[in-house]
């Protein structure tokens, strides 16, 4: 009888895993909490799958990876049987969107992109390889994470929140670069944002040929502040073009190149 028990003790202790298909509920009521959870599900592939507290975490049921520009096109795992109102989905383009891009999620049909306030997304509003959030409102796919501004043609995005234009405009006092920006629908740099692209990207300073007018204030009654040049500020200091080089001119009479930027 020994020899004969010993084997399918054994073969009882070994872990072992399995699929558990129960039609009706399931209460656990172990003495404490460590025995009453279901532990080690794996990332559910079925619509009707229990969802571990990773999974759930990760967003992994609600996050696609999508391809396209007019359209944009991906599957959620597990496919969903339909859109519902109410359905949060995090995607990840792969491809700068066109202006009033659509959403098809596993094949349930494109529904319209829209920002906050209702209205159709315009080109490239969607980061590239960076995830966006969207709910459904029953008719269209609404983002609810930030959107980025383009940057108008002629400028790029120095920051998070502005674009400035890659090379600089021709002379003229500081009222007329002023007025110069205003007409483009922009407005001429500060000081800060100048300086900040100038330091972040190494081929601008490259794109400066003499020092260039900023919208900064310069502790002078009839002067504005300039940049890039001609000295570092200090009698007898250095001189040319550098990020951190600065001085001032007459508003009226003083020329300089300028630099117009827009909010993102």
């Amino acid at each position: 009888m020994k020899q004969v028990l010993s084997p399918l003790l054994f073969a009882l202790a070994v872990p072992c895993s399995a699929q558990w298909d129960v039609p009706v509920r399931i209460e656990l009521d172990g003495a404490d909490d460590a025995k009453r959870q279901v532990i080690g599900l794996s990332t559910p592939v079925a619509p009707d799958a229990a969802v571990s507290v990773d999974a759930s975490r990760g967003s992994a049921t609600t996050y696609a990876v999508v391809s396209g520009s007019v359209v944009l096109i991906g599957d959620l795992v597990p496919p969903p049987p339909a859109y519902a109102p109410g359905m949060i989905v995090n995607i990840m383009p792969t491809q700068t969107n066109e202006a009033s891009v659509m959403l098809d999620l596993n094949g349930l049909g494109a529904r319209l992109i829209i920002n906050r306030i209702g209205l159709p997304l315009d080109s490239a509003a969607l980061p590239v390889g960076k995830p966006a959030r969207l709910i459904y409102d029953g008719q269209s796919f609404r983002v609810l994470s930030s959107l980025l501004m383009p940057c108008p043609s002629g400028y790029y995005a120095a920051g998070r929140e502005y674009c400035i234009e890659s090379a600089a405009n021709s002379d003229t006092t500081f009222y007329g670069s002023a007025y110069e920006c205003r007409v483009k629908g922009a407005r001429l740099c500060t000081m800060g944002e100048w300086v900040n692209a100038c330091l972040a990207n190494p081929a601008f300073i490259g794109t400066v040929l003499s020092p260039e007018w900023v919208d900064s204030a310069a502790n002078d009654n009839d002067g504005a502040k300039r940049v890039g040049g001609p000295g570092d500020g200090i009698n007898g200091g250095a001189t040319g073009i550098d990020c951190l080089y600065g001085g001032w001119a007459p508003y009226g009479t003083g020329s300089s190149r300028f630099r117009c930027c827009t909010n993102r």
